[in-house]
């Protein structure tokens, strides 16, 4: 130990304290059938919620640097099935009790496709898409086999697509199938006997002495630190490009991100030097980004961990992954190493207390339950590195990569992966909830933070930057002047905004939420309804609808029919209302019923929305033809009248619209000298 770090240190203590158990894993006495452990039950339920979705299967496609025999590979794998007892169970429910039960023995067939008329630029495409096809067919719990395998040959080599329900493995065990099938596979096809001896223990084992564990006073402490811990646990609230849905939908897609081997060597020394591995600098750096998109000082993060803390559980594959909340603090001026000494400490604690289930900690946590949401947290990390073993085998790997089959577990998955020289991954998201462009730009804030990270681990975290160049270009050019629309009126621009987002929320109060399309067809309702009441060009017609969406459909309409509008704020003394129509004379009045007493006396016509409504939806609701310009009246505007009398200002089209866009411009100024990403994201999609 004397050539660890404290840090190093600290974690092995951590380690070989919890292998001092008092109960011993042994093989159970009983055969065939027994409980499902703890993650397995979680599996079960959630399969039950949903099964018609391939969300939980676990696809790998690997590539041999020669050929394979059918034979000999089915061979392998019907040889690790019978090695590993997990492989041969499926899972039913008797009377209260959920139940694995473990065939004696189970043999697997090996499809086969051959490659060899496909274009080799076109190899890794198809090879990917045979692989998503096969990772989307379901499996029956109850009937298995819950493992399956399809040989792909071409020309120079062979690939397997391997699939596998979540409910027997995770991603430990990915990699133990892969070191046992490329051992077994050379073994085999040089004649030889398979490497690997009986194993002493089996899934099965682990899930009754789990069961055993996990209760007394032992078990009641790690569930007292987690309610503690995860009380008043907040919502994580990211900027989305649509709604969340009522219910979650496993619907997903990935983009892929690779760190260089330059970044991730300064950021393992960052590490060293305060005493956190690479993992923990990972998530914190993580965490950031989510703070500074969020704007929320309480972040946490799910967090898968291995589960196997006795060395007997090493060498099985199995579902013994569980998940962790990691909860961080982002209160007062913190700079990136003094939160990385936080993430670190919570993380250890986190490994202290790793072995109560998930499902238990939702229990006992009792979150205010929403269907839309992940229980607990809905965002994760995960930084895998493969297990090191030893022996021959484990330097000739093949290649093997895991199969995008258009799922998302959870909100916003980072996913990475330690080669060593380089990391690699990719950011997993719903697409009910962003566009691929958001994610992407994500993962490139990301980098960007990490790579300001370690240039500067002292920086407060508010000022690190997240801009990649190419936005901080153009987010510089935009604020020294922005564009202009002068030569436009603003209902044009809106039309065009409507034309290019219809589908998109552009208004909502406490009754209603219009689409960009909706608010158009209503606003041109409205128009027309005016023409026909004499509104043309240059026509003032006064609004007076409160804070209302009636108010932003009347004031479209008016301008759409050629008119100017006059706002008539309610809240204003009914006195001041009177000396503005008397000075104005707007012909027409726009209200609902509620204000109509405030525009008594009033001899133009009043038009009440209220009352009305019926003839105004008879209108067409499509945009009409104008020939207003630039130099049009827009509306009519009051000054507060603090030096005498109000005095009223006419606005065109042009001034209306330049005003917006040097603001716009302003604002995005703003935003480049603050560098949030997350007002970016919005703000450039707004066109004034």
């Amino acid at each position: 130990m004397a050539g660890l770090s404290s840090g190093r240190r600290q974690i092995l203590d951590r380690m070989l304290h919890r292998r001092e158990l008092p109960l011993k894993l042994a093989p159970r006495m009983c055969v065939g059938s027994t409980e499902m452990s703890f993650a397995q039950e979680r599996m079960w339920i959630l399969d039950r919620l949903l099964p018609e979705t391939p969300l939980y299967n676990e696809t790998r496609l690997i590539r041999f640097s020669r050929a394979v025999k059918r034979a000999v590979l089915e061979r392998s794998l019907n040889e690790i099935i019978r090695r590993h007892e997990v492989l041969r169970t499926t899972f039913d429910q008797v009377n209260d009790r959920l139940i694995q039960l473990i065939a004696p023995d189970l043999t697997i067939t090996v499809g086969e496709i051959d490659l060899c008329h496909v274009p080799p630029e076109l190899l890794d495409q198809e090879m990917e898409r045979i692989g998503r096809v096969e990772g989307q067919r379901l499996f029956d719990l109850k009937r298995g086999p819950l493992i399956r395998a399809v040989l792909l040959n071409t020309q120079a080599e062979s690939a397997v697509v391997v699939t596998l329900h979540h409910i027997v493995c995770d991603g430990w065990s990915l990699w133990l199938l892969i070191r046992e099938l490329a051992a077994t596979e050379k073994a085999l096809s040089a004649g030889d006997s398979s490497l690997f001896p009986k194993l002493p223990v089996h899934y099965a084992d682990f899930a009754l002495w789990q069961r055993q564990r996990l209760q007394g006073e032992k078990f009641d402490r790690e569930l007292r630190y987690w309610k503690k811990q995860l009380a008043d646990l907040p919502i994580l609230q990211l900027p989305c490009d649509w709604p969340r849905p009522a219910l979650p939908s496993p619907e997903g897609d990935r983009i892929e991100l690779r760190l260089q081997r330059k970044l991730v060597a300064e950021l393992g020394a960052l590490g060293r030097r305060e005493g956190a591995t690479l993992f923990i600098t990972l998530l914190a750096a993580w965490q950031v980004l989510l703070h500074r998109y969020s704007g929320s000082r309480d972040i946490p993060v799910g967090m898968p961990i291995a589960n196997r803390s006795v060395k007997e559980l090493e060498g099985l594959i199995g579902f013994f992954a569980n998940t962790v909340v990691i909860r961080t603090d982002f209160s007062g001026s913190l700079t990136f190493r003094q939160l990385l000494a936080q993430v670190r400490k919570t993380a250890l604690e986190a490994y202290d207390h790793q072995e109560v289930p998930f499902e238990r900690l939702v229990k006992e946590v009792a979150p205010e339950r929403d269907l839309s949401r992940n229980p607990l947290f809905q965002v994760a990390f995960q930084l895998f590195s493969a297990p090191s073993w030893g022996g021959p085998e484990s330097n000739s790997l093949p290649d093997c990569r895991q199969v995008n089959l258009g799922t998302a577990k959870v909100d916003l998955r980072l996913d990475l992966s330690d080669h060593g020289t380089h990391v690699d991954g990719y950011l997993e998201y719903s697409t009910t909830l962003w566009k691929a462009e958001s994610v992407r730009r994500m993962a490139e804030h990301y980098c960007v933070l990490l790579a300001a990270i370690v240039a500067d681990p002292d920086c407060e975290i508010s000022r690190l930057p997240l801009l990649t160049q190419a936005e901080r270009g153009h987010l510089l050019a935009w604020s020294r002047g922005g564009q202009t629309a002068s030569t436009s009126c603003i209902h044009k621009l809106f039309e065009q905004r409507v034309a290019s987002t219809p589908d998109a929320t552009a208004l909502i109060d406490e009754t209603v939420e219009l689409t960009f399309g909706d608010l158009n067809s209503r606003a041109n309702q409205l128009a027309n309804y005016l023409r026909k009441l004499g509104v043309n060009r240059g026509t003032i017609v006064g609004v007076c609808t409160g804070r209302t969406a009636e108010t932003v459909i009347s004031l479209l309409g008016v301008l759409k029919a050629g008119g100017a509008y006059l706002p008539l704020d309610p809240d204003y003394p009914r006195e001041r209302l009177q000396q503005f129509l008397v000075d104005a004379s707007p012909p027409i009045v726009i209200t609902k019923r509620e204000w109509r007493q405030l525009i008594a006396g009033h001899k133009g016509r009043v038009v009440c929305l209220d009352e009305e409504e019926a003839n105004i939806t008879q209108e067409l609701g499509i945009n009409g033809l104008s020939d207003l310009g630039p130099h049009d009246l827009a509306y009519v505007i009051y000054t507060s009248g603090s030096s005498g009398s109000p005095k009223a200002v006419l606005v065109e089209h042009a001034g209306a619209v330049n005003v917006a866009a040097r603001a716009g411009a302003a604002l995005r100024h703003r935003l480049w000298r603050s560098c949030s990403p997350v007002c970016i994201s919005w703000f450039r999609r707004i066109d004034f």
